[in-house]
């Protein structure tokens, strides 16, 4: 039922407008992390080439099983290279236009207040429940689990990880006090003042955080498209996404 009303919502962010039938659309199914930075580039690319932005926000992981089967989206943007990979290994991605567009940084956080934790390696012995993505679902979960499995805290955790569809929902249970702490990327934080930034995970502890993003090869707006990921590559995307907290890719 959850894929099928995927599928629905997708087809229906890429039905035309009523009503306004001038300029052209473009369909951009991007990681949830991404939702504040899309909010402002749409827009900014809006005004300046006359092309609106629709998206479709979630897990990566979520994201790329729909379009596999069969959700229309012009572009792809995810938080990580696997669910990228899934479709270039099907030969959904418009040959030439996959590139890598920023990073990110992998943080533990808490209410803002609850100073329990110091620090991450306080996970191991403090008696609180953490959130995170499901690693299923979202690339933020996946560098979660392999962050604590490499500094020896996954099993200690244990029963005490509650898992969210993205990151998202993994800071909304903070928010709620359903948890007392949650692993998400630093950029979800940037902008919120409800939370605390106890540490960063160490940079060595999971693989580096990287955002691809394609034109779909299926798309029937390859020019569109293509359009829009080019601008998100210039410096003046790149300038915002700096702003926004986002580490650029080197």
């Amino acid at each position: 039922m959850r894929a099928l009303l995927g599928l629905l919502l997708a087809a229906a962010l890429a039905a035309p407008a009523c009503g306004n039938g001038e300029g052209e659309e473009v369909l951009v199914f991007v990681a949830a992390s991404l939702t504040d930075a899309m909010e402002r580039l749409e827009r900014e690319f809006a005004e300046a080439e006359g092309v609106r932005v629709k998206r479709n926000v979630g897990g990566s992981g979520a994201l790329a099983r729909q379009i596999v089967r069969g959700a229309p989206a012009d572009v792809f943007i995810s938080a990580g290279d696997q669910p990228m990979d899934l479709l270039q290994d099907r030969g959904m991605l418009a040959p030439g236009t996959r590139r890598a567009l920023l990073s990110n940084r992998l943080v533990l956080v808490t209410a803002r207040g609850d100073d329990r934790l110091a620090s991450v390696e306080d996970l191991a012995s403090a008696d609180v429940r953490v959130a995170m993505a499901d690693p299923d679902l979202a690339p933020a979960g996946a560098y979660a689990r392999e962050a604590l499995r490499s500094m020896g805290l996954w099993d200690a955790l244990g029963p005490r990880t509650i898992l969210g569809r993205d990151v998202r929902a993994a800071l909304g249970y903070v928010k709620t006090g359903n948890v007392d702490a949650a692993i998400v990327y630093r950029t979800d934080v940037e902008a919120g003042q409800d939370f605390r930034v106890v540490s960063p995970f160490p940079a060595a502890s999971h693989a580096p955080i990287s955002y691809p993003a394609a034109v779909l090869s299926r798309s029937s707006r390859q020019d569109a498209a293509l359009a829009f990921l080019t601008y998100l590559s210039g410096e003046t995307a790149q300038r915002v996404l700096r702003d926004l907290g986002f580490v650029p890719l080197e």
